[in-house]
């Protein structure tokens, strides 16, 4: 008889930690009846910009490279102001794909500088021709980390 009321305990525990409590923290999500797309509270969304695009070649070696820099910045300030970010960086040149290069690192202030380096096919190309596009796959907050020098006791 213990052993019954154990498994209907464990039971109703899981079931309580499976429902969708509205006003929940992590756990408000919509479903919509007509197609059954989810959608996640506003804490969850980061809308980030793409600023201060710069594309520089270097064809003084043997191989031309392609220098590039830009800003993500997030517009959405409500959010948290440290977010880890990762995302996949696609370069083409003339609409054909060169290079497809994952990254994650963490917005500061809500901004994140991001700098790629990649060898380019030949030499000759024009900075007008290569394309760089940002696709984001997910996101989620960090917190400040202080570590304190321990001090030995006199």
């Amino acid at each position: 008889m213990l052993n019954y009321k154990f498994i209907l305990m464990s039971v109703y525990l899981m079931l309580i930690g499976c429902s969708d409590q509205p006003d929940h923290f992590f756990h408000t999500i919509k479903q919509s009846a007509l197609d059954k797309e989810i959608e996640y509270s506003n804490i969850h969304r980061m809308n980030l910009d793409i600023s201060h695009m710069t594309k520089s070649i270097d064809e003084s070696g043997f191989s031309p490279s392609l220098n590039a820099s830009f800003s993500l910045k997030n517009n959405l300030s409500r959010s948290w102001p440290q977010a880890w970010v990762a995302f996949v960086i696609n370069i083409s040149i003339k609409d054909k794909l060169l290079a497809t290069m994952t990254k994650s690192d963490s917005l500061h202030n809500h901004t994140l500088k991001v700098s790629i380096n990649q060898l380019l096919p030949k030499f000759g190309i024009k900075e007008k021709d290569i394309h760089i596009n940002v696709v984001p796959i997910s996101w989620m907050p960090t917190y400040p980390l202080i570590i304190q020098p321990a001090v030995a006791p006199k």
